[in-house]
């Protein structure tokens, strides 16, 4: 049975293809895409998930845009690395996937209160809409919904999350046993390297294929 799953996102050309691989995925009952301020501003990543799900072909899934900036710190986007409009590379058209209008809070805690069964809320972004969440409707962490992929905590992430030295520096790579967030591939007597930009599009077009 599909397990059903709420993302909460930042594309981004990783989170892009978690939208497309979840769609694809009959292990997946995707019921809502939220965005958030991470990779690109929150309006292009919300742009860039429903243009994600239009190439998919779900349009029935919601998009609903959530927080804007960090709760206590000043907003740092990733363009260095996802481009100007968070998903560079790639030329892609209007999306027929419409943006809800809620705040992007509204339709977790809305799906949450809704189900009546468990939901995994997958955030794999910032987790700024997770913490409002949270300070807004404090119960929805309470048992059997949801269930939290990562889990809420109190003390910082373990993962060594790469990020550069400084804005408009080269991203360091990650070394063989980083696991952190840069998406990287091995190659045989290479170390790891970030995919070209063909890699990308051939991923995208085969993905999405599979997702309609």
């Amino acid at each position: 049975m599909p397990i059903p799953v709420i993302l909460d996102c930042d594309p981004g050309h990783d989170d892009a293809m978690a939208i497309l691989l979840a769609v694809a995925s009959p292990a997946i009952d995707l019921r809502a895409v939220t965005t958030v301020a991470g990779n690109q501003t929150v309006d292009k990543t919300a742009l860039d998930a429903r243009r994600m799900l239009s190439l998919a072909g779900a349009t029935g899934v919601p998009v609903a845009a959530g927080c804007d900036r960090p709760l206590t710190a000043p907003l740092e986007i990733g363009d260095y690395v996802h481009g100007e409009s968070g998903l560079d590379g790639r030329a892609f058209g209007e999306p027929s996937v419409p943006l809800d209008a809620r705040h992007g809070v509204d339709p977790i805690h809305d799906t949450l209160a809704a189900a009546g069964e468990p939901v995994t809320v997958v955030a794999i972004g910032p987790l700024t809409d997770i913490a409002t969440l949270l300070r807004r409707h404090p119960g929805d962490r309470d048992p059997p919904s949801p269930r939290w992929t990562p889990p809420p905590r109190a003390t910082p992430s373990p993962v060594p999350w790469v990020r550069p030295s400084r804005r408009g520096s080269t991203p360091p790579r990650p070394s063989a046993g980083d696991g952190g967030g840069a998406l990287a591939t091995t190659r045989p007597g290479a170390g790891p390297s970030l995919p070209d930009r063909e890699e990308v599009d051939d991923l995208l077009d085969a993905v999405a294929e599979g997702a309609r």
